[in-house]
Order: C-alpha cells, then sequence, then structure tokens
C-alpha cells in the first residue's frame, strides 16, 4: 500500500532515507485526485463512556511531510491539532519515514531504509525516551523479512506483533517480531499491510484497513474479522494507537488529495468522530500515546469517597458504595453492569482489564 511524504520538495537525502522496495509503487511528490470536499467523511459518533479531563491523551508521532518543514520529526500533539517538536534528524538521528515505530517501555524503535550506491539499506534505530531522544545501538534488519511497516505491543504477554515484507519485497506477512535482533516469525501471508493496528488492554488486535474498515485480527492466526467501515478514506502512510484506559483507537489519516485528519474510532460500532484537521496537512506514523486522567460522564447520585473496589478470581468486589451510581465497562466501553451501590457488592467477570466508575470516582482494575 501507499506510504508517501506529501508537500515536501525532496532532496537526494529524503530520497534516499525514504527508499522502498522496487516492487512497490510509492509516491513522494504532492498527490492528485479528489478533493476535500469530495473525501468520503467519517460517520457520527456515538457519546464516548470516558472522557480525559485534559481533553485527551498526550499523542506522539512521526511527522514524515509537513507544510510547515520545522515540524519534520517526532512531535507531541494534541487532540485539536497542536505539534510541538521533541526530536528529529539533525539533533537525534531519528528520521522522518513511513514505517514501523514503536514505543515499547522507555524506548522507541523507528524503521528506515536509505539508498547505498543502489543498495537499499535496512535500519531500526532505537531511542532512549527519557534520555532526551539518545539513539542507542541496535540490530539492523537483515533483510525485506525482517523490516516493518506496522507493529504494536500486546499489554498481556509484551510481544510485539506487526506487518513485514516478503523475501522479494512484493508482499506482506504477519507475525511476531523481536526487537533485540530484529528477527521475524510469520504467523500468516496478508494480501496487504494495513493503515493502522494496535491492541486493546485484554490483548485483542485490531487494525485499519486501507479501505478504512476496522477489523479484529486474530493474533494467533493472522485472520481477520470486519468489524464496521470507519466511513474515512485513509490513502497515504499514518498511524494508530489505542488508548488503553478508554479502549478508543485514535488514527491519522492523510487522504488522497494530500490533506490530513485525526479521527477517533469506537471499537465495539467502528462510529468514527473527526477530532481536527490538520492546519498544515501533517503525515503522522509510528504513533503512542500517554493516556489523560479519565472521569465519568454521569452525575453523582451521593458522594461516596470511601468507596473501595478489590479484585479476585473472576470478580470485582465494591465496598462502601451505598446509594453511589456505580458502573462496570470492559477497556473497549462495553457496559458489564449498571447500578445504585451498596455497602457490598459482588460482580462476575472475565478475566480483563475494566474501568470501575462510582460515583465520581473511576478506577482501572485487571481480573486475573
Amino acid at each position: 500500500m501507499k506510504r508517501l511524504s506529501t508537500f515536501l520538495v525532496l532532496t537526494t537525502t529524503m530520497l534516499a532515507a525514504f527508499a522502498q522496495p522496487a516492487a512497490n509503487a510509492y509516491r513522494y511528490n504532492k498527490p492528485t485526485g479528489q478533493s476535500a470536499n469530495s473525501v468520503q467523511q467519517a460517520s457520527q459518533p456515538e457519546t464516548p463512556l470516558f472522557t480525559a479531563t485534559n481533553g485527551g491523551p498526550e499523542l506522539f508521532g512521526n511527522v514524515i511531510a509537513s507544510k510547515n518543514s520545522s515540524e519534520t520529526g517526532m512531535n507531541k500533539f494534541t487532540t485539536d491539532g497542536e505539534f510541538t517538536l521533541i526530536a528529529n534528524q539533525a539533533k537525534n538521528n531519528l528520521y522522518a519515514t513511513p514505517y514501523a515505530g514503536i514505543k515499547v517501555g522507555g524506548f522507541y524503535y523507528s524503521f528506515r531504509t536509505q539508498t547505498i550506491f543502489g543498495f537499499q539499506a535496512k535500519y531500526m534505530g532505537k531511542y532512549d525516551i527519557e534520555r532526551g531522544w539518545t539513539r542507542l545501538q541496535s540490530a539492523t534488519p537483515a533483510d525485506w523479512t525482517e523490516f516493518a511497516t506496522l507493529l504494536a505491543e500486546d499489554p498481556t504477554t509484551g510481544t510485539v506483533y506487526g506487518c513485514m515484507y516478503t523475501a522479494d519485497g512484493k508482499g506482506y506477512t504477519f507475525g511476531t517480531y523481536d526487537l533485540a535482533t530484529c528477527k521475524a516469525t510469520v504467523i500468516a501471508n496478508l494480501d496487504d499491510d494495513w493503515s493502522a493496528f494496535s491492541f486493546n488492554a485484554d490483548g485483542q488486535a485490531y487494525a485499519i484497513d486501507w479501505a478504512g474498515n476496522l477489523l479484529k485480527v486474530n493474533k494467533e492466526t493472522g485472520k481477520t474479522s470486519l468489524v464496521a467501515p470507519t466511513g474515512a478514506a485513509p490513502h497515504y502512510a499514518g498511524g494508530g494507537i489505542i488508548d488503553q484506559t478508554t479502549g478508543l483507537f485514535y488514527w491519522t489519516v492523510t487522504r488522497s488529495d494530500g490533506t490530513s485528519a485525526l479521527y477517533r474510532v469506537n471499537l465495539e460500532t467502528a462510529a468514527t468522530e473527526k477530532l481536527t484537521d490538520f492546519a498544515n496537512n501533517e503525515q503522522v506514523c509510528g504513533l503512542y500515546l500517554i493516556p489523560g486522567e479519565t472521569s465519568g460522564i454521569e452525575e453523582v447520585t451521593a458522594a461516596s469517597s470511601a468507596a473501595v473496589v478489590k479484585t479476585g478470581n473472576g470478580i470485582i468486589e465494591i465496598f462502601n458504595a451505598a446509594n453511589a451510581h456505580t458502573t462496570i465497562v470492559t477497556s473497549d466501553g462495553s457496559t458489564v453492569a449498571s447500578f445504585t451501590g451498596t455497602d457490598y457488592t459482588q460482580i462476575d467477570v472475565e478475566a480483563g482489564l475494566y474501568i470501575v466508575k462510582i460515583g465520581k470516582d473511576v478506577k482501572k482494575v485487571v481480573v486475573r
């Protein structure tokens, strides 16, 4: 699928940095085609169950193209489209690249290629975020089978999954990836890679394909099942990350006319909300986020600051919540229980991550 930089006059160095497998038709000029008015718009959003008190999570991504060239590189950006550069090629040796970018622990990993005397060299950069995005020594992909276009970490196991190329650079595979050695283990061949790929807090993988369809991904087999169309239309490289506190999928889309936007997708229904159009048509890849603090959407029936939540084997226990409206939801927003609290309530649940709202208090709990 198409991965390119838009609205950018590329130097020879930039062309080398974005070098692609020869079999794929990647384009670097400003795209032509649909006008902004003719792009299919996203469906109307459903009311989110929880919203962040600071207006949303802190989002991070690699801006590979922008009408404001000073933004090129790793940025922190808000849900209303304000960008702040935090690392780039000149200062941190972090390249603007449309390939896989993933944060694991305190480190960020970024994939790029470079043409050297006709040979396409492949690189994976490792950066220490807490030490000012210092680049560290890391393994190097040996061939296309070890080169990732998308990666995401399963929070329940720490295993990294993603999309890699086939040996000839003409196709894609799905599998696990070892960032320490740059070794991929193929699970399945794919017809194409995806626009975005991420995990929710329960370890369920989701992807958004190039037609804008939200998919559930079986991480054991690589097979996908359709949730529903999002109504948005990606055309060039972007990225996505699921907020594991709220279960909402944040997705950067660059359209066929070069305009770009940030969307938020409901994992249950694929209902999609456009949060903002990016003013400088920023093309953002390799996303990660820091969740915002959440607050309940319902009014308090009676304050219950003494409430205590405990978990056991397949249960959630709530103490000292008399008269407080109580809601328990899964990480993707499905309601498990909604009731007026008592001195003691026990709810049977499956293993997973849950958000418990008691009056104004919101707690995140994991049930084993």
